[in-house]
């Protein structure tokens, strides 16, 4: 079948007409990209131009930013960097080696020591690609492994040797992509790094004394994926940031942890390890607030203490803690948030063994789960300085507790368990009532089993003796009514709005 010339040029007006222009980025416009980005991050980025065919030669490439309040500095010495052209796209050819220079500059009031550090970067195998639009970029790449290892420490213009002071890093293979788009004043970023397994080693030893200790790590699987809109104003001054748009969003995941570590004082050493199965940590922080969440699966840590014939070691089944609150003023009530789960905490038989040598206690596993949720009104910027130092003086009140809420309350060990729930209002126009605190109203509600069998172990142990014993159990039937099974007991405390406090149905204040 024969085609024409002319049936060629109408396809292809056809084809330009029904798709958008193709993407496509110059190493100008990269290097402008990449100039803006850590400007906007609060570095200095300087570099000499130089052409090399179709390609753009950066030469003495330097990252510098000072510290606050002229407490020193931190410099990059990338070195040489050259951006081809890639059919569209941009090839960024980064160097395998570059060394940070740190230096700390304390003030003459201070009693501190100067600090000047040489941190050693090392990038195996780097590849990197730019394509997209100016203004909107997809930056692609990876790294057989990226190291960092201090190089240099030097102390009141005393070297410390490496006998002295050891610590590098590694990770590996390494890949990724970060999306970079300017919309309505905003940096947008949009990133997804996988890091693979990340390793530490780390040596500290004090000349003067014998004193020292050592930290060797491993994560596996290591992963992130960030969020966020960067105003382009000075990184420094967060207040700022967040008042123009500031919002990110980042989550870091790993398969596994562990570590070993040993500690030396006075001549003695301590040993250790821990593992840990998958975990993770949330971070954001914006308009909205600021949100904290970090979880873990399956801990472990063994210790070997100087004197122990033996290790000691514990397990847990799940960690989290989690908190929530609000970082700047506002008119009406914000949500605060705080979580802390320790779930089904087992110790070694050797540690019970030590506590508990006739296993009089039960040996099942501990868990402790804590919920609370909130209202605040906050009246100040949580990264403002000079809001801070009047904070200090006593004189500026921070905000107001408007409500607090006891979702859940957990704490099982050695056979007994507490359980609660419960909600208060808080008046701030009442400070009387309950020397100087916002008045509360509200109830809690508590019920508790197996309080009476575990005084019976303990005074069996000989940790409590009977006169203990008594008191606790007259005290827990003042704010306890019986409840529906054997030894199991209830209270419902409430705060009315006159200030009285009632246990039970009965006053009590």
């Amino acid at each position: 079948m024969l085609v024409s010339k002319q049936g060629l040029a109408v396809a292809a007006m056809a084809l330009c007409l029904g798709h958008p222009a193709l993407a496509e980025v110059s190493p100008e416009q990269v290097w402008q990209e990449l100039e803006a980005y850590v400007t906007d991050m609060g570095y200095d980025l300087r570099a000499s131009q130089s052409r090399a065919g179709g390609a753009l030669r950066l030469s003495d490439v330097a990252i510098h930013m000072p510290f606050p309040e002229g407490d020193g500095e931190m410099t990059a010495q990338i070195g040489e960097m050259l951006l081809t052209p890639d059919g569209g796209a941009v090839k960024v050819a980064l160097p395998a080696r570059f060394p940070i220079t740190l230096t700390a500059t304390p003030k003459p009031e201070e009693d501190i020591e100067a600090v000047d550090m040489t941190i050693e970067v090392s990038l195996d195998a780097p590849e990197m690609t730019v394509s997209g639009d100016p203004g909107d970029t997809t930056w692609d790449y990876a790294f057989q492994r990226i190291g960092m290892a201090l190089s240099e420490l030097i102390v009141d213009d005393a070297t410390v040797g490496r006998d002295a002071a050891r610590a590098q890093a590694s990770a590996g293979p390494v890949s990724g992509t970060s999306r970079m788009a300017l919309a309505d004043g905003l940096r947008k970023i949009d990133q997804q790094v996988s890091f693979g397994d990340l390793t530490w080693d780390l040596l500290g030893n004090d000349p003067d004394s014998a004193n020292g200790g050592t930290l060797a790590g491993a994560l596996t699987g290591l992963r992130s994926q960030t969020r966020a809109s960067l105003p382009q104003g000075d990184a420094q001054n967060m207040s700022a940031l967040l008042g123009d748009g500031f919002d990110v969003a980042a989550t870091l995941n790993w398969d596994s942890s562990q570590t070993a570590f040993a500690v030396t004082e006075t001549g003695s050493e301590t040993t250790g390890s821990t593992r840990s199965g998958v975990g993770a940590v949330e971070v954001a922080m914006g308009p909205q607030g600021l949100r904290y969440d970090l979880q873990s699966a399956d801990m472990s840590i063994e210790l070997s203490p100087p004197g122990m014939p033996f290790p000691l070691s514990a397990a847990m089944q799940s960690f989290e803690m989690k908190l929530e609150g609000p970082v700047g003023p506002a008119e009406a009530p914000q949500d605060i948030a705080i979580g802390l789960t320790l779930g089904e905490l087992t110790l070694s038989e050797m540690i019970w063994a030590m506590i508990d040598p006739q296993a009089v206690l039960p040996r099942d596993p501990a868990t402790l789960a804590l919920d609370i949720t909130g209202k605040v009104t906050p009246y100040m910027e949580m990264f403002d300085p000079a809001k801070l130092a009047e904070l200090d003086s006593g004189n500026v009140k921070p905000g107001e507790l408007n409500a607090l809420t006891l979702n859940g309350l957990t704490l099982e060990a050695a056979g007994a368990r507490l359980s609660g729930t419960g909600a208060f209002t808080f008046d701030n126009n009442d400070l009387e009532s309950f020397d100087g605190f916002p008045a509360p109203e509200g109830t809690l509600v508590l019920a508790l089993s197996g309080a009476n069998g575990l005084l019976d172990k303990l005074m069996a142990l000989g940790l409590v003796d009977e006169t203990q014993a008594m008191g606790t159990r007259m005290m827990l039937g003042m704010f306890a009514v019986p409840g529906n099974a054997e030894d199991s007991l209830t209270s419902t405390i409430e705060i009315n709005g006159r200030g009285q406090i009632l246990a039970n149905g009965q006053r009590i204040k």
